[in-house]
């Protein structure tokens, strides 16, 4: 009875009266607004809404927005020599920024937090920040991670080698056949200076072995290191142009510097003057 009294009042009663057509129109209007704003927020990303729509719809991006970027990361350093991290925070402005390190000798004990110092670059983007710190002279293995805020970075490692160093380096002139000059031989202590068209052979004096040497000069020409015998090794520069070649500060070990213990020697060269006949 109840259910035919409804029908009966509901057919004098039209649907325009309950739901006016102008609110239909208005909210499917606000419907479809609210559909674009949610893609552009999940296309464009703009802010911490859009990126946390992004993920809700589309998964993780490539870039966070909120990250730490560690520099080298993951490397291996000579022993007791000094390495740079270098850590930039991606969308934030943290106060402290901290490093924690833990070293191999250090087995369970806890890890030793460290202030980062703030680094002042006009390069870096907006929103961002660059902090750095330098492990000075490290004897040995450390595992390290950079802290800011609610922020954490993955561990890294720095691994300490015994890489070979260079000892003393000699250079014998070898001079062209026109000049009836005999080859010289002089270590090492300054600039090289020779005629033109002269070949200069490197002698190289390791305190280790060497595997893959090669010398890299300025201009990214490469020269081979041969021999071996007594940690003697050797390669040659022929000087054929005016522009001077800068000696290398280090040797390349195949993935891994060797420093030199003297400083960059520029080789400089002069043009031969005409021979001239005397009466």
């Amino acid at each position: 009875m109840l259910a035919a009294d409804t029908l009966a009042v509901a057919k004098d009663v039209p649907p325009a009266n309950l739901a006016p057509n102008n609110h239909l129109y208005f909210l499917a209007g606000a419907g479809f607004a609210c559909l674009a704003v949610l893609a552009w927020l999940v296309a464009a990303g703009p802010g911490y809404l859009g990126y946390g729509a992004s993920l809700l719809w589309t998964g993780p991006k490539a870039a966070p927005l909120y990250d730490i970027r560690v520099t080298p990361g993951d490397v291996a350093v000579r022993r007791n020599s000094d390495q740079l991290v270098t850590a930039q925070i991606i969308g934030l402005k943290p106060d402290k920024v901290r490093l924690f390190a833990h070293y191999q000798s250090a087995r369970n004990k806890a890890w030793e937090p460290v202030a980062m110092q703030p680094q002042t670059d006009a390069s870096a983007a907006p929103g961002n920040s660059n902090f750095q710190f330098l492990f000075a002279g490290l004897p040995e293995n450390v595992e390290y991670y950079v802290q800011a805020d609610h922020l954490t970075s993955r561990h890294y490692k720095v691994r300490v080698v015994d890489l070979p160093a260079v000892k003393q380096m000699t250079v014998t002139y070898h001079y062209p056949k026109w000049t009836g000059m005999h080859e010289v031989t002089e270590e090492h202590g300054g600039d090289l200076r020779a005629i033109e068209g002269t070949n200069a052979e490197l002698t190289v004096q390791m305190d280790h072995p060497l595997r893959n040497g090669q010398l890299t000069l300025d201009d990214g020409k490469q020269i081979t290191l041969s021999g071996g015998e007594g940690n003697l090794y050797k390669g040659s520069i022929l000087m054929q142009r005016m522009a001077p070649i800068t000696l290398p500060r280090s040797i390349r070990v195949s993935r891994s510097a060797c420093r030199r213990t003297t400083s960059s020697l520029p080789t400089k060269r002069t043009r031969p003057r005409s021979p001239s006949i005397g009466q």
